[in-house]
């Protein structure tokens, strides 16, 4: 995403990318009268500018305005507030990308829907993205929901996830650009190297550092017992899963 564009028709712009505006509008079911108005500095109305930020997961206040982050993202202050927040979307048919560097953790949640504009409805995908201090635990509520499957674009992660995590990347670039960030995924048993972060390597809060400075001994968990403590992660984790996801991938 760039930096410092100063009108309505450049973030527009900067959102479309390499589409095409007119076919982009008609999949958005906003007419090319309306998109041409548009790409030329006119502002269109509310049921138009919902559409958009609905199918793309775009801030209106920053397509508008320019201020506040591009895109949507929950970002949360702990690991149990991702956890709580997932046991909630599990009543629903979402898909799940887990998004990792094996250091950090983002949650991508996409399902079917669809939207009135115009007195049509149109389909879309959308798109919740989580980040923040989702960890340990929240990997454990995925593992205890249906089957993982695991994306190999290793050497992009750590780029894209931080972009992600930090409301640079919406909707087209996650799932229908060229080469989406989710864009490749295969079957994950549970003995994935993502069920095994050591300790070291996860975020820590303040408080968290202090004390492991104060009493390293205790502070930190023994290789050799990682997977028995993982282990007893999983089944003392947020509770009961309903198995109404229809997917879940890690990337």
């Amino acid at each position: 995403m760039q930096e410092n564009l100063n009108s309505f028709a450049e973030r527009l712009k900067a959102i479309l990318g390499e589409r095409n505006k007119h076919h982009w509008g008609i999949a958005l079911g906003i007419g090319r009268g309306t998109i041409g108005n548009t790409f030329n500095g006119s502002v269109p109305t509310s049921e138009a500018l919902n559409a958009i930020s609905r199918s793309e997961n775009v801030s209106t206040t920053w397509l508008l305005e320019g201020r506040e982050d591009p895109y949507y993202v929950r970002k949360f202050t702990d690991d149990d507030e991702c956890v709580n927040y997932l046991d909630a979307v599990f009543l629903e048919r979402w898909t799940i990308y887990l998004v990792t560097d094996q250091k950090h953790l983002a949650v991508a949640l996409t399902m079917p829907a669809q939207y009135k504009i115009k007195e049509e409805w149109v389909s879309y995908t959308p798109v919740e993205v989580l980040a923040g201090r989702c960890g340990r635990k929240t990997l454990a509520t995925g593992e205890k929901g249906i089957a993982f499957l695991q994306g190999i674009r290793h050497q992009r992660v750590s780029a894209d996830l931080d972009n992600l995590s930090h409301n640079k990347i919406g909707t087209y670039k996650l799932l229908n650009a060229e080469q989406p960030l989710l864009n490749q995924d295969m079957l994950a048993k549970r003995n994935q190297k993502i069920f095994d972060w050591p300790e070291e390597t996860m975020s820590l809060t303040p408080e968290e550092h202090i004390l492991i400075e104060s009493f390293p001994p205790h502070g930190r968990r023994p290789k050799s017992g990682l997977q028995d403590d993982w282990g007893r992660a999983c089944s003392t984790g947020s509770g009961q899963v309903s198995g109404m996801i229809d997917e879940i991938y890690f990337y």
